[in-house]
């Protein structure tokens, strides 16, 4: 009877638990997305753990079922970053969960700079609203008394993992999106700390990736369809998680991930803390794989983009799309423009990622004609989106990181229209992996290795990671695109000025 792994992925819309053998293959899965009121800001953390209390034990019920399934012997947690909580000591929220795209704070990021100049040198990461220190200091500020009646400030994965054993402990990568880790040293900032008046007490133990955190309660066993005696253990940042499932995991190596925010996570060897690195709004962040660190380079408008453009342009083929029982998306790829076109579109629909981190830059769109079409609009959206990414590839390489190859996870994945124009533009071959959720994956990886199954993440890769044939750069479309990329650089400029 195979032993099974669960790799839990919890992200700002929804949560996702999957579980697989030690062989890789995946067992079950359920999925759950959050119910959310349009005007809603932040999550109620109650609910949130309601809802990922009830993907894990629909997830271990369903391998429960499966023939040849022996029990379940851990569960990872993995997470979005840079967002928190605030608990009391019987754990109970204080606040909803802070999100980060909850960027209203006041003169916190100021008042840091001031007090340690070389922040960003000992964060890894260029200060900003952004992260969650000055979204805590914030919270203190604004909410007089709440600051006596905090115990902890938990991000969200270590929310979930004190809920399901009651050990407050974070990992590494997930550390740093609170701007207060200090990455050298692998420990929390005393100095960064001092100088926010917040104690190193009022937040979680930080351990490597992949840390057995305890067993989970007896009381929540029955609950989750879980034996009693589960391991749960400290995942990662969600795309760590999703470096780890793609098997990204050595020097040159990186991986795309596409969801609602589309992201480039290259792997290096040493820390990247130097001013032209930290300054492009790039983080070093421990990767999960002892001894390497990785850094995100992403637009905030990936599959978001694409989801506006379903809702506001297109929406006479969402019914057309359920009555063929086909996604929306399967049609858009099917009528997409096959030649390229004049029409050039900036993709900051949501404001910019890295390296301006600008929330409120606009996108823009130029080249209309009279003979422009639906699909050469579609078309032109997947190739703002890549040359924005080969913006960001472009501003890695100044700093001297640079990768050869790309791995693909994610929704984004399933489109070979989009698969093929990446390669193409940047210039390098994409390989999308057979399974396309690479963070729940990585998550029972890090399971796999916790639990003495595999002896590194190296043999767990090779267990767990399958990929399909590369997408290669066609050499017919070299010169097109160069040209237009030049185009996409000018007007971007344009618009950020």
């Amino acid at each position: 009877m195979a032993i099974i792994f669960l790799g839990l992925d919890v992200g700002t819309s929804s949560c996702k638990c999957s579980a697989f053998s030690a062989k890789g293959e995946l067992v079950a899965e359920a999925s759950k997305e959050y119910a959310k009121a349009p005007e809603q800001t932040g999550l109620d953390a109650g609910q949130l753990f309601f809802d990922v209390c009830e993907v894990i034990g629909g997830c271990a019920k369903k391998a429960a079922k499966s023939p040849g399934v022996g029990k379940v012997s851990s569960l990872t947690v993995s997470s979005f970053g840079e967002s928190f909580v605030a608990v009391n000591k019987n754990g109970e929220a204080l606040s909803d969960v802070v999100l980060y795209t909850d960027t209203n704070v006041g003169g916190e990021v100021g008042a840091l700079q001031k007090k340690v100049p070389n922040i960003g040198q000992i964060a890894g990461a260029k200060p900003n609203s952004f992260y969650a220190l000055p979204k805590m200091m914030h919270m203190i500020k604004t909410r007089p008394g709440i600051e006596k009646n905090v115990w902890k400030f938990l991000q969200v994965a270590d929310y979930v993992i004190y809920r399901l054993c009651g050990e407050a402990v974070i990992d590494y990568s997930l550390a740093c999106r609170a701007l207060a880790f200090d990455v050298m040293n692998a420990s929390w900032s005393a100095e960064i700390l001092s100088a926010a008046e917040i104690s190193p007490d009022k937040l979680s133990a930080p351990v490597p990736a992949g840390t057995v955190a305890g067993e989970l309660h007896k009381n929540l066993a029955g609950a989750l369809n879980l034996p009693e005696g589960t391991k749960i253990i400290t995942g990662v940042h969600d795309q760590v998680a999703s470096a780890v499932g793609a098997g990204a995991l050595g020097d040159g190596q990186a991986v795309v991930g596409t969801g609602s925010v589309e992201c480039i996570t290259p792997v290096f060897g040493s820390p990247a803390l130097g001013a032209d690195f930290i300054g492009r709004n790039f983080a070093c962040i421990p990767h999960a794989a002892p001894g390497k660190y990785v850094t995100y380079a992403f637009t905030l408008t990936g599959g978001s983009l694409l989801s506006w453009y379903r809702d506001r342009i297109v929406p006479h083929l969402i019914p057309e799309a359920k009555q063929k029982g086909r996604s929306v998306y399967e049609l858009l790829n099917e009528s997409c423009a096959r030649e390229p076109s004049d029409l050039l579109i900036v993709p900051h629909f949501g404001g910019t990622g890295t390296p301006e981190l600008k929330s409120d830059a606009l996108g823009t769109a130029a080249g209309f004609s009279m003979s422009t079409g639906l699909p050469e609009i579609y078309r032109a959206i997947l190739e703002g989106l890549c040359f924005e990414l080969r913006y960001n590839r472009d501003q890695l390489a100044m700093c001297g990181i640079s990768f050869s190859a790309l791995r693909a996870s994610g929704g984004g994945s399933k489109s070979d229209v989009w698969l093929a124009l990446k390669a193409d533009i940047l210039g390098v071959p994409v390989s999308p992996l057979k399974a396309a959720d690479a963070g729940s994956m990585g998550g029972a990886m890090l399971a796999g290795v916790a639990m003495g199954e595999f002896g590194s993440l190296e043999q767990a890769a090779k267990a767990f990671v399958k990929v399909r044939e590369p997408f290669l750069p066609d050499p017919k479309n070299k010169d097109y695109y160069a040209e237009k990329y030049e185009k996409y650089k000018q007007i971007r400029q344009i618009m950020l000025n």
